[in-house]
């Protein structure tokens, strides 16, 4: 009886094991066929080409380098002084931002605008903390990243760029 039980349970073992390999090649057959569609292609493409955009990085970091500088020396502690320059410092790097292709783009955004936001508090302690540069180098650290990502998709694809 135990024998029977034991044979069964092999038995069922197996065929579990051969359904997850199929299941696993079906998979793997879906993943290979949808990798070659030309518009994955293009957005990987893409967010690969964003890692080329130097210049926009730089001039993110000599407006928010700027602003950061002008809040240190307390010109960021005037009232509406302070608040007009920090709006102008996130709206440009916001549109220095908007050149990026992909879901960076909109991660950018919200870390500048949150970098922005937080300048906008009227607590004074907070003009001395540089947010707008730590917010560019978290952005140039996302955009490589997803950059350097799309361009080991592409190498397992097949697709150079």
């Amino acid at each position: 009886m135990d024998e029977e039980k034991q044979n069964d349970e092999s038995a069922h073992a197996l065929a579990l094991q051969q359904v997850r390999r199929q299941e696993e090649a079906r998979a793997a057959q879906q993943e290979v066929a949808s990798s070659f569609n030309p518009a994955k292609i293009a957005e990987l493409e893409a967010l690969v080409a964003n890692k080329d955009k130097v210049v926009q990085f730089v001039m993110m970091g000599m407006l928010t380098g700027g602003n950061d500088v002008l809040d240190f020396f307390g010109i960021g502690a005037i009232p509406l002084v302070g608040d007009v320059v920090d709006l102008g410092t996130g709206a440009g790097v916001s549109a220095l931002s908007l050149s990026f292709a992909g879901h960076p783009r909109w991660k950018a955004q919200a870390i500048i605008w949150g970098a922005t936001f937080f300048e906008l508090i009227p607590l004074g302690v907070n003009d001395l903390v540089p947010t707008g540069t730590v917010g560019v180098i978290v952005m140039y650290t996302i955009i490589i990243g997803a950059g350097r990502k799309a361009e080991e998709k592409l190498a397992e694809m097949g697709h150079t760029t």
